[in-house]
């Protein structure tokens, strides 16, 4: 991704939705995206295609996006026959990795060490 992009999510409100609407709704935001960096040569950073998330009691679809400009959003998510009712710029965050205790091996995973499961005593 460029410097200049930024993260945007298409709110869409699509009555009755279910998991396969969304699926083949995210399935034609890709193949646009795909069939504009074919068509325009432009790199993979200009235009990435996130995925979607599904709130079914609410009938809302969100689908992320990561561009340079809103305007290329519209028109992506337009040629994708996404109905929406607007686009935001938003801000992705994400928690800090975890930290492995010492004395475990890099390759066991956090899961599966119990102490780290146990409750700990706070001290007052």
């Amino acid at each position: 991704m460029t410097e200049d992009s930024k993260t945007y999510v298409v709110e869409c409100y699509v009555p009755d939705v279910d998991d396969a609407a969304v699926r083949r709704a995210a399935d034609r935001a890709g193949a646009v995206v795909r069939g504009f960096r074919e068509a325009t040569g432009s790199a993979d950073g200009d235009l990435e295609y996130l995925g979607a998330l599904l709130m079914a009691v609410d009938e809302v679809v969100l689908h992320a996006f990561r561009a340079a400009d809103p305007e290329l959003v519209r028109r992506i998510s337009a040629a994708a026959g996404l109905s929406f009712a607007r686009i935001v710029e938003s801000v992705e965050v994400l928690p800090e990795p975890l930290i492995q205790p010492s004395g475990v091996p890099d390759e066991v995973p956090i899961a599966a060490v119990p102490a780290l499961l146990q409750p700990k005593e706070v001290p007052s």
